[in-house]
This record gives structure tokens, sequence and C-alpha cells, in this order.
């Protein structure tokens, strides 16, 4: 029988919705089945939440907190999925550059204690920006995120630009979590 995976995902400007379809084609390409679901969509996925073998459970970070659909979620957790469900954490923010040890405890090792979440594997990842003239962050949020996005930019060695978009994500750790969240699930 192959295992079913719910990767539910509180993504602000889109940072988490890409890391989450990169889970999710990694653990399909795998053999297992794995459905997105964007929390924001009060849609509930096809398949009953107690009915997955696992979940994975990320969030965008803004002003140092979680999407509040995300960290609703994590707060459920017990309540709705199946004691044996295997639990991963992921985060996208930007202190995950230059101070990775800080934001698992800040946003993640804060969150588990506090909830009582028991997770096989959970990792922060870096940010993306879209700066573009079609991106989803209104005026001022564009002007903060460039100012944010230039100071990243600067220890990574990027020019950053009006007009651009910049990924600072890791993705083969990304894809590491993947294949290290499916060795717990498939044990």
């Amino acid at each position: 029988m192959v295992k079913k995976v719910l990767i539910a995902y509180g993504s602000r400007y889109g940072s988490c919705k890409d890391v989450a379809d990169e889970l999710a084609n990694i653990l399909t390409t795998e053999g297992l089945q794995a459905d997105v679901w964007d929390l924001k969509n009060k849609k509930i996925p096809s398949s009953p939440l107690d009915s997955y073998d696992g979940f994975i459970i990320g969030s965008g970070i803004k002003i140092n907190k979680w999407t509040k659909e995300a960290e609703n979620l994590l707060k459920d957790y017990n309540g709705v999925a199946k004691s044996d469900a295997v639990l991963g954490i992921f985060v996208c923010c930007g202190k995950a550059l230059d101070e990775k040890e800080e934001s698992v405890k800040q946003y993640i090792e804060k969150y588990i204690d506090m909830y009582g979440l028991d997770p096989k594997i959970y990792d922060s990842f870096g940010p993306s920006f879209d700066l573009t003239k079609d991106s989803k962050v209104g005026f001022l949020g564009k002007k903060m995120l460039k100012g944010i996005a230039k100071e990243m930019g600067k220890k990574q060695g990027v020019e950053v630009k009006d007009g651009e978009k910049y990924d600072f994500r890791d993705w083969d750790k990304i894809r590491e979590f993947a294949q290290e969240y499916k060795e717990h699930v498939t044990g």
C-alpha cells in the first residue's frame, strides 16, 4: 500500500509554496502519494486528515511569526493526525541564512515544545523575494523587502535590484530534507 503524506503550508508571498511543491515532487518520485495543501485555502484535502501516514507542516516567517493557519495546524496536530503519523516541520525565513541554529530554536523548537509535538525532522530554509511589479507584495511591503533583500544580498555576494526575483533558499538542503523524511515514513 502506498504511503500518503500531506504537505500543508502557510505562505504569504509564495516562498513556502515552492518548497512544498518541491517536497511533493520528490516524495512522489520516491513512490509516496504526496498531497499539497495551501492552508489559506479553507477547502480540506480530498482525503480525511487521519488517513495520512505523514504530515509536513511549513510556514513563512514574517515579523517573527508563523502564518496563522500553519500555526493553528501545529496547535491542533495531535488531535487531527493519527498517532503513528510521521511529522516534519519547516520554515522559510531570512534568519536561516546567517543564524540557522537560532532560526531553528526560535521558529521551530519553540513551537515543538509549546504544542507538545514530536517531529522526526525539522529545518529552516532561506527566503525568496519577488521584487517584480507582478509581485503579491504591496508597495510598502516591497520597499521593506527590498531593504532586507539588499542586506541578505550583500552577505551572499548578490547585487539586489528592483524588478527582479531573488532566491536565497538552499534547494540541495530542501531535497535532502525530503529524502530524509521519506526514510522516516517508509521505515
